[in-house]
């Protein structure tokens, strides 16, 4: 097996953090511009509709973000079992993780 250094530790720490940060916070931002842009359209059709998708917006909202630090939490898992060298562990406990978050995201 032909050992392969990391991008991760070839740059500097403040790079790493920002080339991490970035596609996560234009996932936020894409989600909620999606609901802005909801809103607008319900709002058009008047005020109870725009009440209720204000009223589900933290209830989608708060499952997107569980989803979201659940398969944070799961991909260190897989990562020790990759550097454990245990990839048949790895391969396993992946799809189950990922079935499990699949069944919360609205």
């Amino acid at each position: 097996m032909q050992e392969t250094v990391s991008k991760l530790v070839e740059k500097s720490v403040p790079r790493a953090i920002i080339g991490m940060a970035v596609p996560i916070l234009t996932g936020t931002f894409a989600m909620t511009m999606y609901q802005l842009t909801n809103a607008w359209f319900l709002s058009r059709l008047g005020t109870e509709a725009l009440a209720a998708i204000s009223f589900t917006f933290p209830v989608v909202m708060f499952i997107m973000l569980l989803v979201r630090g659940l398969g944070s939490g799961a991909i260190p898992l897989v990562a020790h079992a990759i550097g454990e060298g245990d990839y048949k562990k790895a391969a396993y406990s992946q799809p189950i993780r990922s079935s499990l978050l699949s069944l919360l995201q609205p």
